[in-house]
């Protein structure tokens, strides 16, 4: 009857030393709880700005409650900045530039390891009334291992490197564990990032702004010390090796701008030659003399590449100018002299042009002036300067001759000079040179002259292009660089304006002296528009 008695009590104490046990499981969870970390009372005075690697830090650091990592401005910094990825490997100094920040902090997590132990807290599984046992009750462990580096913003230095593993525990059932290990991960995690800035707290003494931050003093440590100077070489090799390929990409932006800039060139420069290839349909009523003179009878200096001048010209006039071959003549050395020029000048133009017809003469050569009057003359093949009254034949009778020709569109192009100075002009013997001006030989109402050059300058020949100076540039305009407009249509003034300039700026680079091209339109003309010379369309 005892015995059973004592059965009775004994399972009645099993029934309530159950409740008891669980009562001292759940006091012993309260204890465990892993305390909240105490933030400073005075925040650092700076402006962090931080990068985090890893898919679970970046997750925490998008925990909006920011005061549970210390995130909040004035917990353990002024204010923490997250900082984009893609300037984890920019220079410091771009990132305070953009950002404003004092300090930079780059997080990483490396590992992440959890444990049970059931020999921490068990409570065995003790026989119910209802026949169900108790679940034991297990002691969880998370280990946090997470790499910090600390640079000043303004110098790029390295203040402070360390990787340090940081523990959490707590105690519950080993049933459906998941919601609570995951939870106790993350505070795992916010205990490891909430360490590193105590570290950092702890390691920045009397940290001033814009000042060089001083690390705390440390015995020892020489270990350390060369593992965070190893590191401080990888992190500089790593952002020289970033610079290079800034470098890199700055120069192949460069590289690829003056490709894209050629290429417009080169269209352009095509659409140019287009429009100049297509041929210009001859017509009946253009006429042109082309007078091309480089080697003289008598003993004067050659007036070099005249011939080619000359050639080139009537090639241009018959393929792009509108000129009928027959209705072009063109004479070279031997074949222009002075009884020629007076048969074609005077005679041939006289029996061709009508009053519709345009005329174009072409002179290249030299040209020479009368010592006592400064008269200016062209020089044939047979001229003699000392001689040249008899020999030569005036500019003035040129005009003359034009003036007397029914049509009114007269072009004359002079690639000559008439001082004497030298270049294609010549002087006899024991003369002075002397300063003319086209303006002066201009006698005609209806001819407009394009003179190489006037006063006292050179006609240069260029040796470069193998042409006159003021030659090459006047077919480089016709041929289509005179038309500013783009118009197809290039008149006296648009070949002016764009050959001055440019004969000017070789004349000055490459021979170091003056040619003024000068163009002279007859007051009779100044008030109609300019006389045209290539129409397209």
């Amino acid at each position: 009857m005892r015995h059973r008695e004592r059965t009775r009590i004994g399972r009645w104490r099993g029934l309530l030393a159950a409740p008891l046990l669980l009562l001292i499981a759940c006091g012993t969870l309260a204890v465990t709880e892993v305390a909240k970390p105490a933030f400073p009372s005075k925040p650092i005075p700076a402006r962090l700005g931080v990068h985090v690697t890893g898919e679970a830090l970046k997750k925490a650091f998008a925990d909006p409650d920011r005061r549970k990592l210390g995130l909040a401005p004035g917990q353990y910094f002024t204010d923490v900045i997250l900082l984009p990825p893609e300037t984890r490997y920019v220079a410091p100094q771009d990132i305070l530039d953009q950002f404003g920040v004092d300090l930079i902090l780059q997080l990483q997590l490396i590992d992440t390891k959890s444990s049970g132990d059931m020999n921490a807290i068990f409570i065995a599984a003790i026989p119910l009334t209802f026949g169900e046992p108790l679940a034991p009750i297990m002691s969880y462990e998370i280990t946090v291992t997470v790499e910090a580096n600390l640079r000043d913003a303004r110098t790029g230095r390295l203040l402070w490197a360390k990787t340090e593993p940081t523990k959490a525990t707590d105690h519950f059932s080993p049933i459906g564990p998941e919601e609570k290990m995951a939870e106790l991960a993350q505070r795992g995690l916010y205990n490891a990032v909430v360490k590193v800035f105590e570290t950092v707290k702890q390691e920045l003494a009397a940290y001033q702004p814009g000042a060089i931050p001083k690390l705390a003093a440390k015995a020892g440590g020489g270990a350390a010390l060369t593992q965070v100077e190893k590191e401080l070489k990888a992190l500089e090799e790593q952002e020289r090796q970033v610079e290079e390929q800034k470098k890199e990409q700055r120069k192949l932006a460069a590289v690829q701008q003056q490709i894209e800039e050629k290429k417009k060139r080169i269209a352009e420069e095509k659409q140019k030659l287009e429009k100049a290839a297509q041929p210009i349909a001859p017509q009946a009523n253009r006429y042109a003399i082309v007078v091309g003179i480089e080697q003289y009878r008598e003993r004067i200096p050659k007036a070099e590449f005249a011939v080619q001048d000359a050639k080139d010209m009537a090639q241009f006039l018959t393929r792009q100018g509108g000129y009928r071959e027959e209705n072009i003549i063109v004479r070279l050395n031997e074949q222009a002299t002075k009884s020629d020029m007076e048969k074609y000048f005077e005679a041939w133009l006289k029996n061709n042009v009508d009053a519709n017809s345009s005329l174009f003469i072409y002179f290249s050569g030299h040209g020479a002036p009368k010592a006592d009057t400064g008269e200016a003359y062209i020089v044939p093949y047979d001229g003699d300067p000392a001689f040249i009254e008899q020999t030569g034949y005036p500019l003035k009778r040129l005009y003359q001759t034009l003036e007397k020709l029914p049509t009114k569109h007269i072009v004359v192009m002079l690639d000559s000079c008439f001082s004497g100075a030298g270049g294609r002009s010549v002087l006899a013997k024991g003369a002075k040179p002397m300063v003319l001006t086209v303006e002066g030989m201009a006698g005609s109402s209806k001819a407009v002259v394009l003179a190489a050059t006037s006063g006292s300058n050179l006609s240069l020949a260029d040796q470069e292009t193998g042409h006159g100076l003021f030659t090459y540039y006047a077919l480089q305009g016709m041929g289509g660089e005179a038309d500013a407009n783009g118009d197809g249509t290039i008149d006296v003034q648009e070949l002016f304006e764009y050959l001055k300039p440019q004969v000017q700026r070789v004349a000055r680079r490459t021979y170091n002296t003056e040619q003024v091209p000068q163009l002279i339109i007859p007051p009779a003309l100044s008030a109609q528009p300019p006389v045209t010379l290539i129409q397209r369309k």
